[in-house]
């Protein structure tokens, strides 16, 4: 397959998925996070200080990511909504472009379909699956060190998407490198690494120092989500597998009162029945992506969606209702299309 024709099929499914996806997220919005999100894009674009003007536990970087989108479509959902169909495309066109690298474009429906399915709206993990794929590139062309030092910064700035994020993104780097011992880096480029990544964290330090909001961020993305938020929003994952009461109900109906009503006849036990299946395969599939791996040792692509996939664990383990279960599947929604390339 040509150098070109993986990226135009990328481009192609990204905008397939794009579309219909802005379509959907105009509909509305929720006022818990989708609320926040757009609060605290507005409280940058008027000059406010993010953690002392507004508690949130997300990074920085999830409400800078929507200025853009705000500076070309004013402050409104609608920009929001864009950033979400980018994010959904995104998904969709990296998952396109592991199929037309490693296996057969049949299965290029795989990433298009789920990746609308699972409403993969969250930019933090769509980057995070972004930094596994960069990753995997480094490992297989093993470029000069100052190219290291550039994934480093990426590892950071997926790090200022807030403390999930980071879990992922470290999951990724470590697991990855674990499951290549043949093509791990050297000691130049691991140094490179380290301080791209060194580097990135001290940038986040200075802004957050120079603005009179440390203290603040780091109670707010950091102590809190580690001593409070589990008692006070989370949900076990347990419960809502083996509960039909609790998987049936989205997380916005635990949280804020909303809900939907079936479809048709039936319609909540299939929600169930589905969702116990997604759970079945967050446990199964990145463990059978790693022992592949580890198996073939010098398959850095593999490595990196296998270890991308296992990251989902952790944000199913937090908070286990629909959305986030669906959000942690979305390095499985990659790591599917790709296993069959590799059993044969």
């Amino acid at each position: 397959m040509t150098s070109k024709r993986p990226l135009i099929i990328s481009l192609i499914v990204g905008a397939l998925a794009a579309w219909p996806a802005y379509l959907a997220a105009t509909q509305g919005f929720n006022l818990l996070d989708d609320g926040l999100w757009l609060l605290g894009a507005r409280v940058l674009a008027e000059g406010g200080v993010l953690y002392r003007d507004l508690f949130s536990i997300y990074g920085p970087a999830k409400f800078v990511l929507l200025l853009p989108f705000f500076a070309v479509m004013g402050q409104s959902a609608a920009a929001l909504a864009m950033l979400k169909a980018i994010s959904v495309g995104v998904a969709a066109g990296l998952g396109a472009h592991i199929v037309a690298r490693r296996s057969s474009l049949y299965l290029v429906w795989i990433p298009l379909v789920g990746a609308l399915g699972l409403w993969a709206t969250r930019p933090r993990y769509v980057m995070a699956g972004a930094f596994a794929l960069a990753l995997a590139a480094c490992l297989e062309r093993a470029p000069r060190p100052r190219v290291f030092a550039l994934l480093g910064l990426g590892w950071a700035a997926v790090v200022a998407f807030g403390l999930d994020a980071a879990g992922y993104a470290t999951v990724v780097l470590i697991g990855t490198l674990v499951l290549v011992p043949d093509q791990r880096p050297d000691r130049s480029r691991l140094i490179a690494l380290a301080g791209g990544a060194f580097g990135g964290l001290g940038l986040l330090l200075i802004i957050a120092t120079a603005t009179g909001s440390l203290s603040a961020a780091v109670w707010d993305t950091l102590v809190y989500p580690l001593t409070r938020f589990g008692a006070e929003m989370g949900l076990s994952p347990l419960d809502t597998f083996r509960s039909a009461d609790v998987a049936g109900v989205i997380f916005l109906d635990h949280q804020t009162g909303e809900a939907y009503t079936e479809a048709w006849s039936g319609h909540r036990m299939m929600m169930i029945l589905a969702r116990r299946s997604l759970y079945i395969g967050l446990l199964a599939l990145p463990v059978t992506g790693c022992l592949m791996a580890w198996r073939r040792r010098n398959d850095p692509l593999l490595a990196a969606v296998a270890a991308f996939a296992l990251a989902g664990w952790s944000t199913a383990a937090v908070r286990g209702e629909a959305g986030h279960l669906a959000a942690g599947w979305l390095g499985c929604l990659w790591l599917v299309p790709l296993l069959p390339s590799v059993l044969s």
